[in-house]
């Protein structure tokens, strides 16, 4: 009886390819090859990390008493300019800023351009909302705007949201900061964030420490121009100071 011969094995192929390189044994448990890999890792883990680190930094770290983040890349003047104007000369290089006048644009008229709405210093892309929020939606007052007081007040008055009064929220109670702050988090959950608003409603530092991200970026830039306001009062009342608003800030 004819005896068949048993194939030797393959061992200088992977996967059936002659040409290919069989894959390196893993080092043994103890080893002095084993603990120089579990080291490159802890060092790649840990440059990774750093790198991460700064990322964020440089994506969060907002103005005040340590200074600015050094990506933020122009100077709040020193009084020189006030508004939106002074607000802008300290903005983060890595995040799409809005003003006011910015957002009229996004109205949804534009086929071209994304359907806008600000609320708690965020603005966010309310396109996929646009048969509430479009020109022919219920809601259309909302966009393109800085909607803080009038969706925080569920009004539809005119006052709420055109004009300087539609920024305005010192008149807001304890139940006012819940409900923006509520609404804040429904349009994170909700809709995807295009950026931040400069010269717009401005919160208590409270919420806006709470709420975090942009919300409190925009937060410390409204205080920057504010201050900057204060000392250009304080300027323009004399030598000595005597402006009515001479000391703020």
């Amino acid at each position: 009886m004819a005896v068949r011969r048993r194939k030797p094995a393959d061992t200088g192929s992977v996967g059936g390819d002659p040409g290919a390189v069989p894959e390196a044994p893993r080092p043994l448990p103890g080893s002095a090859e084993a603990a120089g890999c579990c080291t490159k890792r802890v060092c790649a883990g840990a440059v990774l990390g750093v790198a991460v680190a700064g990322l964020l930094a440089a994506a969060f770290w907002p103005t005040g008493a340590l200074g600015p983040c050094p990506v933020y890349f122009r100077r709040l003047a020193s009084g020189s300019l006030a508004g939106s104007e002074a607000v802008m000369q300290f903005v983060p290089a890595s995040l799409r800023w809005f003003t006011k006048d910015d957002l009229a644009a996004y109205n949804g008229t534009d086929e071209g351009l994304p359907l806008l709405l600000a609320i708690g210093g965020e603005v966010f892309d309310v396109t996929a909302g646009a048969r509430f929020y479009g020109p022919d939606g219920p809601y259309k007052i909302f966009a393109a705007r800085d909607s803080s007081r009038a969706l925080t007040k569920g009004s539809l008055n005119e006052e709420d949201w055109k004009g300087d009064k539609a920024i305005y929220l010192g008149d807001f109670q304890d139940h006012d900061w819940n409900a923006l702050r509520d609404q804040v988090h429904f349009y994170r959950g909700k809709y995807r964030l295009a950026g931040g608003l400069v010269g717009g409603a401005h919160m208590t530092r409270e919420l806006a420490e709470e709420l975090g991200g942009v919300a409190l970026q925009a937060w410390h830039l409204n205080e920057e121009a504010l201050k900057g306001q204060s000392r250009a009062a304080g300027k323009a009342g004399g030598p000595g100071g005597g402006g009515a608003e001479a000391g703020q800030g």
